[in-house]
């Protein structure tokens, strides 16, 4: 209990008074198996690191469309709040033929510092770059187009399935991704899911295969079971 409350007030913290309401509500993710996870909080976004597979679980986020939108600087770095050997180390990614993938992306972020922060390694995971560039790319534009019209909460993360791949013998590659899209207006919520492989094939699901993928519990009071209407990509 002492840990979800820090948890509740670390995030606040990140989020700002629009955080109120959705912690209020219960809808912190918990994740429900034992992968050594430290909780890690951003200026605007918070992340549950695994230390064992040495990637984020998720990366929280609240989108109500303003961005920087400054020129990018890749600034990726680890992350000192970890001791060394629980870190993601840029020398995993060289040579590995995968991305460096933002769960929070850059673009999303609303001030020069967060823009810096969101490049930590323990914000990426290990993603297939025609994806992360591609489709995912364009999933995530089209959900910062949906905060424009109304507020909400972004939750991204790997589903890491039965892989047993890593890179560099130290950061796992999960076999997809996903994005949830909480809608605050009228507290309905969906998911992108993306296989993390060149065919970066995708569908939208409900709340409950998220979980039932991922072994996160997301929300409380909420239909797990609806899928809303988000938007599909151009290229299927």
């Amino acid at each position: 209990m002492l840990k979800l409350f820090v948890c509740l007030i670390l995030s606040i913290a990140c989020f700002g008074a629009d955080a109120s309401y959705f912690y209020n509500k219960g809808y912190i993710p918990v994740v429900n198996s034992g992968l050594n996870t430290v909780e890690l909080t951003y200026e605007d976004f918070d992340v549950v690191y695994s230390t064992k597979y040495k990637i984020p679980l998720w990366s929280a986020e609240f989108l109500n469309g303003n961005f920087v939108h400054d020129k990018r600087i890749n600034s990726f770095h680890e992350e000192t709040k970890l001791d060394t050997q629980f870190r993601s180390k840029l020398e995993d990614y060289k040579g590995s033929n995968y991305d460096k993938g933002h769960m929070s992306p850059y673009a999303d972020m609303k001030t020069r510092n967060a823009e810096f922060e969101s490049f930590t390694l323990a914000n990426m995971i290990p993603q297939e770059g025609d994806c992360n560039r591609g489709k995912w790319a364009e999933m995530e534009d089209y959900v910062r187009n949906i905060s424009k019209t109304q507020p909400i909460y972004v939750i991204t993360g790997p589903i890491i399935g039965n892989s047993s791949k890593f890179i560099n013998k130290n950061v796992l590659v999960p076999v997809a991704m996903f994005k949830i899209v909480y809608l605050t207006k009228t507290n309905e919520a969906s998911a992108y899911v993306m296989q993390n492989d060149n065919t970066c094939s995708y569908k939208i699901v409900n709340i409950n295969e998220v979980e039932k993928e991922t072994g996160i519990s997301f929300f409380e009071n909420i239909n797990k079971d609806k899928v809303i209407d988000l938007p599909r990509l151009t290229k299927e």
